[in-house]
């Protein structure tokens, strides 16, 4: 706290600190590693609730030494652990007795080019979640049992985790593994990362992922949220000045609602999908004294009606500033531009129909916005109105409207499957070899192999 203060009177800005050693509390001034882990699978697996337990104790900028700090990691032990912490609140690679920076091999290089490239696409996500946990306490890596805590398998599950509310991240744990068998939670879930959808709308189900040793963790967004992502880039600067796309995702008729953070999630409606969102933004630097500003959280809301008479139904999206108020309005930050909203799971959409406006909530003047292109991607449910070009701007509201015949539900392609992974069964202890002179067979027969083997 000293050292939080001084800073701040120093700088006049936000500080960072990180510590190992932390207490109750830390968390409103300090980042939190998890101290000397090895790089081992055993390790790796642990950290996850590590950092749940950090995020519930009220310490949520929190992250593991990727790869291990002590030992040697394999290659695949790597690069399956830069999969895993690009979604770490607190990212870093870290190690004490040698070199094992992602560079030095070529598989783990590839595997955090686009993990990462993920996480810096994910950005605008990730700091609404900060800005959450700021204001209300939640966790920014979240176990399931958090959004879905009438879900008896998930007492136990920590092999799973969300980042912010509906992004759920599904890495691969174990060794010699081509993919990970996931559980989903009731509901519909649309693949960020390959594109396919899990449909556990009749309750929670399992399903393999396929990943290769190369590519990031899974990722998924749970039906009912909408979500920011940006363009990425190679810095944070660059990354929050990137063109922005706004995914919606759309429930299935009658699925389960599921916990957010400080929020309530749209009352059911006969005949109606919806889902909602939030983007936080400042200007990264300012102190505040309490809570997020509240003029700096744009919302998005959508919403789809069937029409039974006309056999039709009828969508619109909404990106709606805060109303102003005796305290005041929006706050007017450099906010990105909004290129293009995408809408999952959603039936077959007229091209002719989509219109967009630039809305002023301060006169209702609207403002025609002509998008460089709109598409339907029949196979994956996915309506996209692109190009749009739209700087945001306090008080300016955003609104699409769409239509098409039948029911706006659509139909989810996806289906769970459940399919054995390869694995080299001499290695069940889930450790590779450290280095080339040791198999893991002769791992095996020294132990444990996790703890006991360097």
């Amino acid at each position: 706290m000293v050292t939080a203060d001084a800073l701040t009177a120093l700088t006049g800005k936000r500080q960072f600190i990180f510590t190992r050693s932390s207490f109750l509390g830390t968390g409103a001034v300090a980042a939190h590693w998890t101290g000397d882990t090895a790089s081992t699978w055993d390790d790796m697996r642990a950290s996850l609730p590590m950092v749940f337990q950090a995020g519930l104790a009220g310490i949520p900028f929190v992250g593991a030494d990727i790869c291990g700090f002590m030992k040697y990691a394999s290659e695949e032990l790597c690069s399956r652990w830069a999969a895993l912490g690009a979604w770490y609140p607190y990212s870093r690679n870290h190690h004490a007795d040698g070199y094992q920076e992602f560079w030095r091999w070529p598989k783990v290089a590839a595997t955090a080019r686009t993990a990462y490239a993920w996480r810096y696409r994910a950005l605008p996500h990730m700091y609404t979640a900060f800005a959450d946990a700021r204001e209300r306490g939640c966790p920014i890596a979240r176990p399931l049992l958090f959004g879905w805590p009438a879900d008896a398998n998930l007492t136990n599950r920590y092999e799973q985790f969300t980042i912010g509310d509906g992004l759920l991240v599904s890495p691969v744990l174990k060794g010699g593994r081509a993919g990970t068998d996931a559980y989903f939670p009731a509901g519909v879930w649309y693949g960020l990362v390959d594109g396919g959808t899990v449909d556990a709308s009749a309750g929670g189900a399992w399903a393999t992922l396929a990943s290769a040793m190369t590519d990031p963790a899974p990722v998924h967004l749970a039906g009912g949220a909408i979500v920011p992502l940006g363009a990425g880039g190679m810095t944070t600067a660059a990354a929050r000045a990137a063109p922005l796309t706004v995914v919606a995702a759309l429930p299935r008729p009658a699925s389960p609602v599921w916990a957010r953070c400080g929020a309530a999630p749209p009352a059911p409606r006969p005949g109606s999908l919806a889902a909602t969102g939030s983007m936080f933004l400042d200007d990264g630097e300012s102190v505040e004294d309490g809570p997020p500003g509240a003029g700096h959280r744009v919302s998005f809301a959508l919403s789809v009606d069937d029409d039974a008479a006309a056999g039709a139904f009828n969508g619109s999206f909404l990106l709606s500033w805060p109303k102003a108020s005796a305290s005041g309005g929006c706050a007017n930050v450099s906010w990105p531009m909004l290129d293009e909203v995408r809408v999952l799971g959603v039936a077959p959409v007229r091209a002719a129909s989509v219109r967009a406006a630039a809305v002023d909530r301060s006169t209702g003047a609207k403002t025609k916005l002509t998008p460089k292109y709109v598409s339907f991607d029949d196979k994956a449910g996915a309506l996209t109105v692109g190009g749009l070009k739209h700087a945001l701007r306090c008080g300016v509201d955003v609104a699409i409207t769409f239509s098409g015949a039948g029911t706006g539900a659509g139909r989810v392609r996806g289906a769970p499957t459940v399919s054995p992974l390869p694995f080299d069964p001499a290695c069940d202890c889930d450790d590779v070899s450290p280095t080339p002179d040791y198999t893991c067979p002769q791992q095996a027969a020294y132990g444990k192999c996790a703890d006991g083997f360097m």
